[in-house]
């Protein structure tokens, strides 16, 4: 949820804004009338009123429906969801419509409604100026998301159509970020296609062309590991420089899929040896760090407690860290708090609009380091 200034004046704007945050926290839908409230009236306000002040209460009035939006989401009531999406485009926001168009298709994408986010994709990409590649690449991204594959190569023939018509008419170097990106696209589809080696010949084009792709490969090496293709996936590994602990957490999964244990274990022992408090790296890797605590059995209450001190410290973290939390005491055969744990996860990730179950591709650590009986105690907060 968005937050605004707290203050103590009973019924103001801000006031009514954090009523409504307080009762969204705790999933009471009074939150609903009161962010309706504020907005309705707020929309009331002459243009001039509303930019008074840098433009203050047309800030909260934003506030109001994209936490309205959001919770909407949260609670899967997704036509009203839409519904807020379209005030926020027309009405409320307009100059960040992209935004709002995203989240209405990745609304319908949660909502399981796939025709209906396949066909706004469409709408939104061919609505995009003659020179935007990005709209058109957010359709293929969507189509691979729901595995509607003529989708996505029509969305590629259309970028590369665009990026034709540019270099034709301005030359190669206006169109070199464009091509990678193209480029970096095309590894993402033939990888869902199961074509590995196309997949990987792709990104190294797209990194040749943009160094920015050197960054993003670990995107594709996961997705490697995840269709069982370690050997291939170890080969992007070696080529992750941009950070060492997510590099050996992944490189030590590769090794014992291969059959390669000990080996992997190394590179789990250093993973998690990093000093936290001077690590940059860690910043980025918390979710490799931890759990190359738990797939090493002499570390997993040493990784158990910087976890649970985690949460217990900064308090305000995503669903990633009660989810880990939640491994943790699995491992030590203690369900209860193991089931607590997958509860606040499952709550936070499904607040944040992703969904009402986590994700199917977060099971793997439950699948590779618990007994099948504790697996199917906990399979229910997954979507498997």
């Amino acid at each position: 949820m968005n937050s605004q200034p707290t203050v103590d004046v009973k019924g103001s704007w801000e006031d009514l804004l954090q009523q409504a945050n307080d009762f969204a926290a705790v999933d009471n839908d009074q939150c609903i009338p009161l962010w309706q409230k504020v907005t309705d009236r707020l929309s009331k306000l002459t243009n001039a009123q509303l930019d008074a002040g840098e433009g203050h209460l047309r800030k909260l009035r934003l506030i109001a429906a994209s936490n309205l939006q959001q919770y909407y989401v949260s609670r899967q009531r997704y036509d009203e969801a839409i519904q807020v999406i379209e005030r926020l485009e027309k009405e409320i926001d307009p100059e960040d419509g992209e935004q709002w168009q995203k989240a209405a298709i990745e609304t319908l994408v949660i909502a399981g409604r796939n025709e209906q986010a396949i066909e706004r994709a469409k709408k939104s990409a061919q609505a995009a100026p003659a020179d935007d590649v990005d709209t058109w690449g957010s359709l293929v991204y969507t189509a691979l998301a729901l595995k509607e594959f003529p989708a996505a190569e029509e969305a590629l023939r259309e970028i590369e159509r665009r990026i034709n018509r540019t270099r034709k008419a301005e030359g190669i170097a206006a169109t070199k970020e464009d091509s990678a990106y193209l480029s970096w696209l095309r590894a993402n589809y033939a990888l869902e296609q199961g074509l590995w080696d196309e997949a990987i010949a792709w990104w190294t084009h797209a990194s040749t062309q943009d160094k920015y792709y050197d960054g993003e490969v670990y995107n594709l090496y996961i997705k490697l590991l995840r269709a069982g293709q370690a050997a291939k996936a170890l080969q992007l590994i070696e080529r992750d420089k941009a950070n060492q602990v997510r590099a050996d957490f992944w490189r030590g999964l590769a090794m014992s899929r291969l059959g390669k244990e000990k080996d992997g274990q190394q590179y789990w022992h250093r993973a998690a040896s990093v000093d936290v408090n001077t690590n940059e790296d860690l910043r980025y890797a918390l979710t490799e760090y931890f759990l190359a605590h738990y797939y090493l059995p002499e570390l997993r209450d040493q990784g158990l407690a910087a976890n649970l001190t985690l949460i217990r410290e900064v308090g305000d973290l995503d669903w990633h860290f009660h989810y880990l939390a939640a491994l943790g005491f699995a491992l030590r055969n203690d369900l209860d708090n193991a089931q607590i744990h997958l509860t606040e996860a499952v709550t936070r990730h499904r607040r944040a609009g992703l969904g009402a179950r986590l994700r199917h591709e977060t099971w793997f650590p439950f699948a590779d380091l618990l007994e099948n009986s504790t697996q199917n105690e906990l399979k229910k907060y997954f979507n498997l």
